[in-house]
């Protein structure tokens, strides 16, 4: 009869089913050696739960740094605060220029300056509308995590907050500057 370790560890015994008796245990797993990892499949729901336990932290993070300070938020959480942008940058550049470069390689979300965000009624919302836009069609998964600038809600910010849809979706104002038929 082999020894109890040997049947813990290779589900041994005399290949009975486990009914408790003399030379029979139930099949363990194999164990893993310390420091090894092993891959485990989540269910949606689990991942989804992940998620929305990280989205949160992060969010709180955000919303006790002081102004001028960075942190990281995942993509997904940034909304827009203005109904509507231009395709072109405030230097002349169009939006898509650093959507290319993005979607390429050539560029890196650390090439880019952090977008400025303010917490307003628990949400983050970006000051940096067109950044925001090219970073979410450039390719770039909803759950990365981004450098971000944290902003005050000042004055300025609140009269250039004029989203409609809680800042879920924003517009484009014409075709310039996106890359639709032009070269750019």
């Amino acid at each position: 009869m082999p020894s109890k370790a040997a049947r813990i560890v290779g589900g041994g015994g005399d290949g009975g089913g486990g009914g408790g008796g003399e030379g029979s245990s139930p099949a363990k797993r194999p164990r893993t050696e310390p420091g090894e990892r092993k891959a485990m499949l989540l269910a949606s729901e689990w991942r989804e739960g992940a998620l929305a336990a990280a989205e949160l932290l992060m969010r709180r993070k955000v919303a006790k740094c002081r102004e001028g300070s960075t942190a990281e938020v995942m993509l997904r959480q940034i909304r827009y605060s203005q109904e509507s942008i231009k395709g072109v940058f405030m230097d002349g550049r169009p939006i898509s220029v650093m959507r290319q470069e993005l979607a390429s390689g050539k560029k890196s979300i650390e090439d880019i300056p952090p977008i400025s965000v303010v917490v307003t009624n628990g949400q983050v919302y970006s000051a940096d509308n067109r950044r925001l836009w090219t970073f979410r069609h450039s390719g770039m998964p909803l759950d990365m995590r981004v450098p971000v600038a944290v902003g005050n809600s000042n004055a300025a910010f609140v009269r250039k907050m004029t989203t409609p849809t809680a800042g879920l979706t924003i517009r484009r104002r014409g075709d310039e500057g996106f890359g639709g038929g032009e070269h750019s």
